[in-house]
């Protein structure tokens, strides 16, 4: 589809300035591209991990208890409020 295009052509791009910039100066492109790339990834993982790590041993597969939901949330940044995935 369109959208599957779209994306890999956008992941090929942001791949290849990070090539590029590391080619051109590695120290740079590590520090400014890579570590935080590494970073984010991990980050977010670790969002993901706890998020959804909670299981009911009686129903493993009842997705309203094995992910974290807030009700009436301060704040919403990542849309996390009625979260169920």
């Amino acid at each position: 589809s369109a959208i599957t295009v779209g994306v890999a052509e956008g992941m090929l791009v942001y791949y290849a300035v990070i090539g590029a910039a590391c080619y051109w100066d590695f120290l740079f492109g590590f520090a400014y591209l890579i570590a935080p790339h590494l970073e984010d990834v991990v980050f977010f993982g670790g969002i993901s991990y706890m998020w959804h790590c909670y299981v009911e041993s009686s129903d493993p597969l009842n997705q309203y208890i094995n992910s974290v939901t807030i009700l009436d949330g301060l704040d919403n940044i990542w849309n996390e409020d009625y979260h169920v995935a």
